[in-house]
């Protein structure tokens, strides 16, 4: 038993250390970038990050997320091995549908150039997502915690590469890119050649292994999507809606505060999920206590950042990032309270996933979605201020998700 607390405890410290180290690169360059780019370009830039962050999902189909859960190695590989095959048939269907878009002429948020690198950034993002979940499966999450820090550090850097030329978009879309095939690079393209080889031996084998998983294509992966769409939505919806600039300020938060929640998701929520999907069922009471206690720790610092930002946040926000981003300050604000709500969720949404409530998780996450496009649906058609919308958005939104983290926890306490 201490041997494996002692194992758990050095994956948890590589991965924290590979994320944070990547989040500190996030938030150095961040002053760089906000004067290399205008809150217009940031604007812009969301359309494509926000296509990225959920047409990957899709293009996986979540079975990254089965490969965590399951018990051998080889019902580990088949997961592995589905995500990868359903990314490669799903990435030339999306450059179809572009091509056709493109052909018919009909307007489009983003440059067809543009189009099609998000097509070839989701597809690098699944890939190196599966490998990472592979290597975590395997106990190398040393070689994980790399791969995220590429990827933190990696986009950051290139994109301030890039900001003196080529500027605007282009440095912006290029430096993603490169970015996450860094990442992919430091991870290693085992399970891509893997899935290869299975591809060409026995295809019908892997069809097989999707279709009788099909929950996470009916369930998972359209929950996963619709979740990855309420932290990534927002700032391409106000571009779009109001004005860029709002959506270059609501883009940078998100910037921001997105990679805490994947520092997260990738170190304290995979290895919650693993030694959940063990004990669950037996030692409910204990999940139940360790969920209680992270959340109560993560309050007063909440609270402190809150006040901090109440107080100082344009004046902060100004020196940071330049005197055109000083609104920065008044929307991480805002935002504070949401991105806890979502961070406390990580734990719960694995819970949901381990007892099987695929269609709740669905529900859940829909409801949300619904709130979002009637707020903004209702305060555009009201031509409120976007600062208005942005309250009510978050306001809302976080009512929504501790009402859902507090159902998931009655249910797994009657589990007992």
């Amino acid at each position: 038993m201490r041997s494996t607390r002692y194992t758990l405890l050095q994956a948890l410290g590589k991965l924290a250390s590979g994320s944070g180290l990547g989040y500190l690169s996030v938030l150095v360059m961040s002053p760089v970038l906000t004067r290399l780019y205008s809150p217009e370009d940031f604007g812009t830039f969301a359309v494509f990050g926000a296509f990225v962050a959920i047409a990957s999902i899709v293009m996986g189909l979540s079975f990254e997320l089965g490969i965590l859960g399951a018990q051998t190695r080889t019902s580990a590989a088949h997961y592995a091995v589905s995500g990868v095959s359903a990314s490669i048939f799903l990435g030339m269907l999306f450059t179809v549908c572009v091509m056709v878009w493109e052909f018919a002429g009909t307007p489009k948020p983003l440059p067809f150039w543009a189009l099609l690198l998000a097509i070839a950034s989701c597809f690098i993002a699944v890939l190196t997502t599966i490998s990472m979940n592979w290597e975590i499966r395997q106990d190398r999450a040393g070689i994980a915690a790399k791969a995220t820090f590429g990827s933190l550090a990696g986009r950051s850097a290139l994109q301030a590469g890039l900001g003196i030329w080529p500027a605007g978009l282009t440095g912006l879309v290029s430096g993603e890119v490169l970015g996450r095939l860094l990442s992919w690079m430091l991870v290693g393209s085992g399970v891509f050649c893997l899935a290869l080889r299975r591809l060409r031996r026995a295809p019908r084998s892997v069809m097989r292994h999707i279709f009788q998983n099909r929950d996470y294509i009916t369930y998972v992966a359209p929950a996963t999507a619709v979740e990855t769409a309420l932290v990534w939505l927002p700032s391409p919806l106000f571009t779009l809606l109001f004005d860029p600039l709002a959506g270059g300020f609501v883009a940078l938060v998100q910037r921001l505060g997105s990679a805490p929640l994947t520092i997260a998701n990738q170190s304290i929520g995979q290895l919650f999920h693993r030694e959940a999907a063990k004990v669950i069922g037996r030692k409910n009471t204990h999940i139940l206590k360790f969920i209680a206690l992270f959340s109560l720790s993560g309050m007063p610092i909440v609270l402190g950042l809150m006040w901090v930002f109440g107080a100082y946040g344009q004046d902060i926000a100004g020196a940071i990032f330049g005197r055109a981003w000083r609104e920065v300050g008044f929307v991480v604000l805002i935002f504070l309270p949401l991105f806890y709500l979502q961070f406390l969720s990580l734990l719960t949404n694995r819970i949901i996933l381990i007892l099987g409530y695929m269609r709740m998780k669905l529900l859940a996450s829909l409801l949300h979605l619904m709130l979002i496009v009637l707020v903004l649906g209702v305060t555009y058609s009201l031509r409120l201020p976007w600062q208005q919308s942005i309250i009510l958005y978050s306001a809302l939104l976080s009512l929504s998700h501790a009402l859902v983290f507090i159902l998931v926890l009655f249910l797994l306490k009657g589990k007992q």
